[in-house]
């Protein structure tokens, strides 16, 4: 976080314009892509498509699903990297 604060004073000193995105805008977009692989997600369970093929090219739902999820696991990673978190700690 500190680290695109310092590149953007930077760029902003020599005129340049900043096209590093905050680490808010970062957050704000892997929380929009996350709400909408979700979405597409809930549509899929809500009226799921079969496998098929079309033009001898086939479409697997199954691996579709797949690369969602995982998807939806790095966006989550990448999240836990930018947002707060607690540590507790109990001393003796």
């Amino acid at each position: 976080m500190a680290l695109v604060d310092t590149l953007n004073s930077a760029l902003s000193a020599l005129a340049i314009p900043a096209i590093i995105p905050s680490s808010d805008n970062i957050v704000a977009m892997l929380k929009a892509q996350k709400g909408l692989l979700m979405q597409a997600l809930l549509s899929d369970s809500i009226n799921p498509q079969p496998d098929y093929g079309f033009e001898g090219e086939s479409v697997s739902r199954t691996a579709w699903r797949s690369q969602i999820m995982n998807q939806l696991t790095w966006i989550d990673q990448q999240l836990a990297n930018y947002e707060p978190y607690e540590i507790y700690n109990i001393g003796f």
